[in-house]
């Protein structure tokens, strides 16, 4: 399937792990610890990482049985398209590019973000306002750059994607492991106290299902791994790449409840809470605190890159992989004769993200709240479709399989079930009474998705009387 599409086979087993793991661990982890300790409390937010680290594990090894099975580009929108059929496969891969070109979009106004921070005497200029926060020329120019940077990369060969990508994951587990290892050095356990922080102990259900809900955005990611299943180097099984997805995710939450704890121990935890940027301000106090602060923000600058260009990265194969089935048009599904990458969907993602630059930081919400929604669906959907390929049986059934066999399945449609619908009614909260935005955003983008759908149908019916 790759030599026939033109995509290049360089990936290896490190850089699979480096893609996986450097998606799912962005900068939003460094921004929504305080909102974390607020909800949860540090005992709080362990128990929501390991309930959900859990669940995930259990989709993404479903994920790796199914990529065994369908080893192609498109990921999710593959999956349900040859196990659904043709109009759940759509929606599928229409909604994960939503929420795939959204990411983009919030990394490049965290790069501004993180920009400003750690250049506070930066000039700029306020340009207008959307969605009740600032735009500035800063902001716009910041991203514009980053664009142009990845999309360059992505479009000029997969393997120099990959290289940047890894490069920049390996170093930031270096650094943020030496930070953490200080503050285990320096601080106290007894910050840690209490562990849940209402009255009388007891653990905060609601901030703990908080949490559990959210993992569906904070340990999405490990996709990156089966999007870029076709770009394997030779001599890398299909069982190696099936492997490495709840391996992947295993790491990430191991890291997500490890800077829970150490972040707690800098400082007590309670001055933390609903802080913008708990771990970099609690780490002050330590010894050698400001020059620590200091690495840890740009760790998550850097960190903004790498998860920005392997979200693109992931982008550009579903829209290769809609563009296949005739959803899309079918430039995005040829490969670039000299690059070996699908090259006019990279610069449709790359369009796409830099159209999305003007909307500033008032967009970040909305897109954590949708990309929940669209993903917690989807995981059911691909958790179910396991018993159903099973019972279908085909080639590479046996390449890998769910360890834990049904019951193991079972409890993945399950708790990623509890996750659909915990997100689907999260917004309610917050909206007083009204609609919630996110809806509202959903319900247009599916009227787009409804148009496309009548537009690929209507080329095949002019294909076929031409025929």
């Amino acid at each position: 399937m790759a030599e026939a599409a033109g995509l290049r086979r360089t990936v290896g087993p490190l850089q699979y792990f480096a893609l996986g793991f450097g998606c799912i661990i962005g900068a939003a982890w460094i921004v929504s610890l305080g909102e974390m300790y607020a909800r949860a409390g540090p005992g709080g937010a362990v128990i929501g990482f390991v309930l959900g680290g859990a669940v995930m594990a259990i989709v993404g090894a479903c994920y790796g049985e199914l990529a065994a099975q369908l080893p192609r580009a498109g990921s999710e929108f593959v999956y349900c398209h040859h196990v659904y059929g043709r109009r759940t496969g759509f929606l599928v891969g229409w909604f994960i590019t939503l929420f795939l070109v959204g990411v983009t979009i919030f990394e490049a106004v965290a790069l501004a973000w993180a920009v400003r921070i750690l250049v506070p005497s930066l000039e700029d200029t306020v340009l207008y306002t959307v969605l009740g926060s600032t735009v500035t020329l800063a902001d716009v120019l910041i991203g514009i750059g980053g664009t142009l940077l990845l999309t360059m990369l992505n479009y000029r060969g997969t393997a120099l994607s990959v290289a940047f990508h890894s490069a920049i994951t390996y170093a930031f587990i270096a650094a943020t492991g030496f930070v953490m290892l200080w503050i285990v050095a320096f601080g106290s356990a007894v910050n840690i106290m209490p562990l849940f922080g209402v009255a009388g102990g007891g653990p905060r259900w609601d901030g703990i299902f908080w949490v559990f809900a959210s993992c569906a955005f904070f340990l999405y990611g490990f996709p990156a791994i089966p999007q870029a299943v076709e770009e394997r180097a030779p001599g890398v099984g299909i069982q190696t790449v099936a492997r490495l997805i709840p391996i992947v995710i295993v790491a990430a939450t191991a890291f997500y409840i490890a800077i829970v704890i150490t972040t707690a121990m800098a400082a007590p935890w309670p001055e933390s809470a609903g802080r913008q940027l708990a771990m970099a301000e609690a780490i002050r106090r330590l010894p050698a605190g400001s020059a620590l602060a200091a690495a840890i923000l740009v760790a998550a600058a850097a960190s903004i890159l790498k998860t920005w260009n392997g979200v693109m990265l992931m982008a550009a194969r579903m829209l290769l992989a809609l563009s296949r089935e005739g959803f899309l048009p079918a430039a995005m599904a040829r490969a670039h004769p000299r690059f070996g990458t699908p090259g006019i969907a990279v610069l449709a993602v790359g369009l796409l993200n830099f159209a999305g630059l003007f909307l500033g930081n008032g967009v970040i919400v909305p897109i954590i709240t949708m990309s929940s929604m669209c993903l917690a669906v989807t995981f059911v959907l691909c958790c179910a479709a396991v018993p159903i390929l099973r019972r279908r049986g085909g080639e590479g059934r046996e390449a890998y399989r769910v360890p834990g066999g049904m019951v193991t399945v079972a409890v993945g449609i399950a708790g990623s079930a509890v996750m659909a619908v915990s997100a689907l009614l999260a917004p309610l909260s917050d909206a007083g009474g009204a609609v919630p935005v996110e809806w509202i955003l959903l319900l247009g983008w599916a009227l787009a998705g409804g148009a496309v759908v009548v537009m690929a149908g209507r080329r095949d019916r002019i294909a076929a009387s031409l025929s």
